[in-house]
């Protein structure tokens, strides 16, 4: 019997995300040439894929300041990563997978993400944020 999605996706994120006891990743290389733009790693692709997928499944606010500081540890930053930006495609096609598999348990999907980036986040603190009501 074939597993379910969204417990093979997560387990393919948790694999990717390394746990907070290992450290920050290595800054980036900088640039060859002035003007010449350095990719973000897989890591944070995956990373800020992750969390616009929750924002986007969830209802979740995004935290800046926290956001940027987890894309920091993972060698790039919030600005590097926007769905507009010059990585944006690489960004988008992960955004589009992992909200297809959270789409299929959002209950289950929303409680991962909380427990991981929520006020008391195992991965991070106070990445995502509950929606405000109107």
């Amino acid at each position: 019997m074939p597993l379910p999605a969204l417990p093979l996706a997560f387990a393919f994120i948790l694999a990717a995300l390394p746990a907070h006891s290992q450290g920050a990743a290595a800054p980036p290389t900088p640039p060859s040439s002035p003007g010449e733009i350095t990719p973000p790693s897989p890591l944070a692709v995956e990373t800020a894929a992750y969390v616009y997928a929750a924002a986007n499944i969830c209802g979740f606010r995004i935290n800046p300041e926290a956001f940027d500081g987890l894309l920091r540890q993972r060698g790039s930053t919030a600005a590097d990563l926007r769905l507009q930006g010059p990585f944006g495609g690489r960004i988008r096609t992960r955004f589009v997978m992992l909200s297809n598999g959270m789409a299929g348990d959002r209950n289950a999907a929303c409680a991962t993400v909380w427990r991981e980036l929520g006020t008391e986040g195992s991965l991070a603190a106070n990445v995502v944020a509950e929606a405000k009501s109107p």
